[in-house]
């Protein structure tokens, strides 16, 4: 019998105050080092959609953070203002 590995989803959004994403890459940090993958989307809504470069200047500051300790993988979405990342451990 196999067992499965666990997913968690984590839902941010790029007007994050940075108290609050420090303490969701705590608890990333602490899922990976358990062996969980992690799921994180990242949405924009309304008028933000449009201001590409915001999302794209997020997603590299959680990338670079989050890429000390684990693996990463993006997948861009179709739908405008929506982006993937996928976290392994190392």
């Amino acid at each position: 019998m196999r067992k499965e590995k666990k997913t968690k989803l984590v839902v941010l959004n790029t007007r994050i105050f940075s108290n609050d994403l420090n303490n969701r890459i705590k608890k990333i940090k602490k899922w990976v080092e358990k062996g969980i993958n992690v799921n994180i989307l990242i949405k924009q809504k309304g008028r933000e959609i449009e201001k590409k470069e915001v999302l794209e200047e997020f997603v590299i500051k959680i990338t670079n953070i989050i890429g000390k300790f684990a693996k990463i993988e993006r997948k861009k979405s179709k739908t405008p203002g929506i982006n993937l990342l996928k976290i392994d451990k190392t």
